[in-house]
């Protein structure tokens, strides 16, 4: 038997443990959060950000950020405002670092690996979610009490059930579609 051979076999052992791994840490997450990691369709992100009326020297938070793609969108629309990605769980958490690395190492991004529960709020302009209806109404007075008038928050397709969104934009995708709605609500 070649070497080769041997160290093809080590290789594949290697990759299917850390995919039972990355396994394992998925369901963990769909278990035992109210906010499992579930990417927002790529074809969405354009309307975030845009919806997020980005400007510069905005400073935007994206509550639970996941992989990072969302303030990926919307560092290349608007690259002059200030971005914090809070993320508690260790696979979206790695995940974003790696796609925000060279943001985050100019200072135009500030990862945080934590429960935003647990995070200071108050030097938010904009905000963004994709959280499930009952974090949203969990959420609800810790963004009442922290988030300077006139801040911005854009949640895709979940509600909360006691603040009246001010805007509904249909991004008309299938029925059976992630982000098929952003609503927008002022604070």
């Amino acid at each position: 038997m070649s070497i080769f051979l041997i160290i093809a076999g080590y290789a594949i052992i290697g990759v299917l443990f850390l995919i039972i791994i990355i396994g394992l840490f998925w369901e963990k997450s769909l278990l035992m959060n109210k906010a499992p990691f579930v990417p927002i369709p790529k074809d969405v992100l354009p309307a975030i950000a845009k919806e997020l009326n980005l400007k510069p020297g905005l400073t935007i938070y994206d509550l639970g950020c996941g992989d990072g793609r969302v303030l990926e969108a919307c560092l290349a629309l608007e690259p002059q405002a200030h971005y914090i990605g809070i993320e508690k769980e260790l696979v979206p958490y790695c995940l974003a670092w790696w796609r925000l690395r060279k943001f985050i190492k100019s200072g135009q991004v500030q990862l945080i690996k934590k429960n935003f529960f647990a995070v200071n709020l108050t030097s938010a302009q904009r905000v963004f979610t994709y959280l499930f209806p009952k974090l949203m109404d969990e959420l609800l007075p810790k963004l009442n009490k922290e988030l300077i008038p006139d801040t911005i928050l854009i949640s895709c397709d979940f509600l909360f059930s006691n603040k009246q969104s001010e805007q509904v934009t249909d991004l008309k995708r299938p029925h059976n579609a992630l982000g098929k709605r952003l609503y927008r609500y002022q604070f």
